[in-house]
């Protein structure tokens, strides 16, 4: 532990680092009015003390507490407090054991099996249209911001940079170049105006590497890697691994369109009748295979319990992860027709 950080802030027991980043150093803490684990996020003193930058550092700091302290989501790292103490910021965060991300799972040589991906990629869609419709966007989706428990759960985390969309949005970060330029937007390259589809094109670039193990615009530099954003078409995930169904495919590549229009529609109100693809037994599953179908969102309720490995998704889980929540259903019964 750092000799700068004292062994308490606020009420707030500080036990040992585990994690630095560019926006602050978390520690282990302990809340001993509530008898549990914490992370402490604490912000860099020398970044704060910037005569040019250290007023919009600050803000920055503030604004994970500002933003994803207001959504309450099993997918989303809880923001339980903030504070100053003495000259030290920090925040107070829900404490994920083990601080493993998505990253080590976006190589090659260590990939998940497909059907855990379609897992994780439904959590954190769920996610990501949740925290839409309280009017938050994200901006910096990407694999080491999505933090993953010892049961393989999984946990959005890091709004250091998240826009608010309502109420009081003018408090938040301003527009412009900011997020991770190799998960960023074709509209965020741009500078040009954001909305929720930003986060839904990122998590698409995550999802493409954690199926193949590869990154849809490798370039070797940033004017090479804007380029490829804009104007390319990523390669087939097929090209670099076998057993992708074509439809799951379809649904990757929908998340990394160019044009928003051709987005997903995620949040409410939409009217999208986007499908996913789901690999449901059939009844030939018997004599072990399995037959591979499209199905509209009404019916996906009932099928997503019955992909291999998401068997612990529950039937309102599934519909939301199909990201269509708070539309009519076409199946109130949730069942194949």
């Amino acid at each position: 532990m750092s000799t700068d950080i004292p062994q308490r802030l606020g009420k707030y027991d500080v036990i040992r680092e585990i994690n630095r980043g560019s926006m602050g150093t978390v520690y282990l803490g302990h809340d001993p009015y509530a008898d549990r684990p914490v992370a402490i996020k604490v912000a860099h003193a020398e970044q704060l003390k910037d005569e040019e930058s250290g007023d919009r550092y600050r803000k920055m700091f503030f604004n994970e507490a500002h933003t994803a302290g207001r959504l309450t989501h099993p997918n989303i790292i809880s923001i339980f407090d903030a504070g100053v103490d003495g000259e030290i910021c920090y925040i107070i965060m829900e404490y994920v054991e083990g601080d493993h991300t998505l990253k080590p799972y976006c190589k090659a040589d260590s990939l998940l099996p497909i059907e855990k991906v379609v897992e994780i990629s439904f959590k954190c869609a769920r996610a990501l249209d949740y925290a839409y419709k309280q009017g938050v966007i994200h901006r910096d989706i990407k694999p080491t911001n999505i933090l993953v428990t010892q049961d393989m759960d999984t946990k959005i985390g890091d709004f250091s940079i998240a826009h608010l969309t309502k109420m009081d949005s003018t408090e938040t970060m301003p527009m412009g170049l900011v997020g991770s330029p190799r998960y960023m937007s074709p509209e965020q390259v741009s500078e040009d105006y954001l909305t929720h589809q930003t986060d839904i094109f990122s998590f698409g670039i995550v999802m493409y590497e954690l199926l193949c193990g590869k990154h849809p615009f490798a370039a070797d530099n940033f004017s090479r890697l804007v380029q490829k954003i804009l104007n390319d078409t990523p390669p087939a995930l097929s090209e670099f691994r076998s057993g992708i169904d074509p439809a799951l495919e379809r649904i990757v590549s929908k998340a990394l369109a160019k044009d928003r229009a051709q987005r997903y529609q995620m949040g409410g109100g939409t009217r999208d009748r986007s499908q996913c693809c789901v690999r449901a037994n059939s009844r030939s599953a018997a004599r072990g295979h399995f037959r591979t179908r499209e199905v509209s969102c009404g019916q996906a309720t009932g099928i997503f319990p019955r992909i291999p490995r998401c068997r612990n998704v529950g039937n309102r889980q599934g519909w939301e992860l199909a990201g269509v929540s708070g539309r009519r259903r076409d199946n109130p019964g949730g069942r194949p027709r």
